[in-house]
């Protein structure tokens, strides 16, 4: 057996696997933002078994219905010992949840031979305990894009289709920011903000502007987007990925393509009110594991910490792939940054 162990503070994850995790190194680079949140007592910690079969043997008729991570059909049957098993249908898995003590989970992942889903199903349900624990010690989840220059987070905001990570990934290509994440954050009481980059997913209609990204045949394109581990998209960029920073701007986006550069002014009461109750806040989170975290009773309300407004709020429009939104953004911020200086 491949042992993995990353310890957070009094907390630990500690994976057990057949086969070597090639993406090790990501999953710890995702885990690191989390240190701090997972300090509560008893400390929680989770054992995490990987093994695979030549074949997976259906659970019994009186399984009940789930729907699974990535809204996967499932199946779920209770043991006489407490311990959960669960059948996934669509990606064949068959997981088993055993609580051992408060806050102490053993989660056991059995895989078919051959297949090479299993790290990134496996990734999604380690990466589940671990949002949810650090969600309901404190930390709220929104919906977003971020990137950071040092201690400089920014956070993109918009509704759906607005060009969050259009503006995102062309300020990344400058090679002046580092990639945070691109849809979902996590921001605390202090103000910082955390990536929850299990993935960073480019709409393929967007590829055409970024000749960094092209699809080949092995590219992982589901539903007209292209996904990449953060580490990947960050190497084609030629930039580096960060796990947090304090949030020091935010910007609402709003993609204009017919546009010939950029302009940026400052969001008004009324429209932060809007943005921050709505799609900040009201998004579907397929990937996230939920009948996991159903089974552990932890519960969390998306939205943001109070910080979160003692940033300035701007709105970007125009079109993100001018020459002239990098010198924007620039501006923006070495301005921000020289008012924190000195005041």
């Amino acid at each position: 057996m491949n042992r993995y162990t990353y310890s957070m503070g009094p907390a630990s994850v500690r994976v057990e696997s057949a086969e070597e995790l090639p993406h090790w190194h990501q999953w710890a680079e995702t885990f690191s933002g989390f240190e701090e949140a997972l300090g509560p007592e008893p400390a929680p910690s989770l054992t995490a078994s990987i093994h695979f079969a030549d074949e997976l043997s259906p659970l019994g008729a009186d399984a009940d219905s789930l729907t699974l991570h990535a809204e996967r059909a499932g199946r779920g049957l209770r043991r006489s010992d407490g311990a959960l098993e669960v059948e996934n249908l669509d990606k064949p898995a068959h997981y088993t949840v055993t609580a051992t003590s408060v806050g102490q989970i053993h989660l056991d992942m059995v895989y078919p031979y051959g297949q090479t889903y299993w790290e990134l199903d496996a990734f999604q349900l380690v990466r589940g305990w671990i949002q949810a624990v650090a969600e309901s010690s404190g930390r709220k989840k929104f919906h977003g894009s971020a990137l950071a220059k040092g201690d400089f987070g920014i956070v993109f905001v918009g509704d759906s289709g607005a060009g969050k990570t259009s503006f995102m990934l062309s300020a990344l290509r400058s090679g002046k920011y580092a990639f945070i994440s691109n849809d979902k954050l996590h921001i605390d009481e202090s103000g910082t903000i955390y990536g929850l980059p299990m993935s960073a997913a480019i709409s393929t209609d967007s590829l055409g502007d970024i000749p960094e990204l092209r699809v080949t045949r092995s590219s992982r394109v589901m539903k007209s987007k292209l996904y990449l581990w953060p580490d990947q998209l960050a190497h084609a960029l030629a930039t580096s990925c960060q796990a947090d920073a304090p949030l020091r701007l935010v910007i609402q986006a709003d993609i204009d393509l017919s546009a010939s550069g950029v302009s940026i002014a400052p969001l008004d009461g009324p429209s932060i009110s809007r943005l921050a109750n709505g799609p900040i806040r009201h998004f579907t989170d397929r990937v996230q594991p939920h009948w996991i975290i159903d089974e552990l009773g932890l519960r969390a309300s998306p939205g943001l910490t109070e910080a979160a407004f003692r940033v300035p709020w701007l709105r970007a429009t125009g079109n993100p792939w001018s020459d002239a939104w990098w010198g924007a953004l620039d501006e923006v911020v070495s301005r921000l940054s020289a008012t924190a200086r000195h005041s």
